[in-house]
């Protein structure tokens, strides 16, 4: 008899994947009936626009995808808190979520302010940006 059974990740992590293996010495504390799968991938910070559906990232991308940016992000994945067997697949993934975003808005802060009316010359966007920084023109 043969028994099959699956596991699914997001099509778009899909060329990502290194590569796959049981590990049958990891104790999963289901008395041998299931074994662990191990599912090695390569991610990137990609470019994108600084609003992703309808929300303002909360780091700077440029910076994530720098050479220096690429180097310290080899590091997260030994920073992550363990997650716990009992939380569901969603819990999960909002937990590391939330970790992984806030480490990037830790290392690549977003700069403050910038520079919106393409028209406005640098010099001019330097005046503007001394005087909010001073809190001298209203906010609207």
């Amino acid at each position: 008899m043969l028994l099959q059974d699956y596991i699914a990740i997001p099509q778009a992590w899909a060329d990502g994947v290194e590569f796959s293996t049981t590990c049958p010495s990891f104790d999963l504390l289901t008395q041998n009936d299931h074994v662990a799968i191990q599912v090695v991938l390569t991610m990137k910070v990609m470019p994108q626009h600084d609003v992703v559906h309808g929300r303002v990232t909360s780091y700077d991308r440029g910076q994530a995808q720098s050479q220096e940016g690429q180097d310290q992000l080899q590091s997260l994945a030994d920073q992550l808190s363990i997650q716990p067997w009992s939380s569901d697949v969603n819990d999960h993934w909002n937990s590391l979520r939330t970790e992984i975003l806030q480490a990037c808005a830790t290392w690549f802060p977003k700069t403050k302010r910038h520079k919106r009316q393409t028209y406005m010359s640098e010099k001019l966007w330097q005046i503007v940006r001394v005087h909010l920084g001073q809190g001298m023109l209203p906010h609207h």
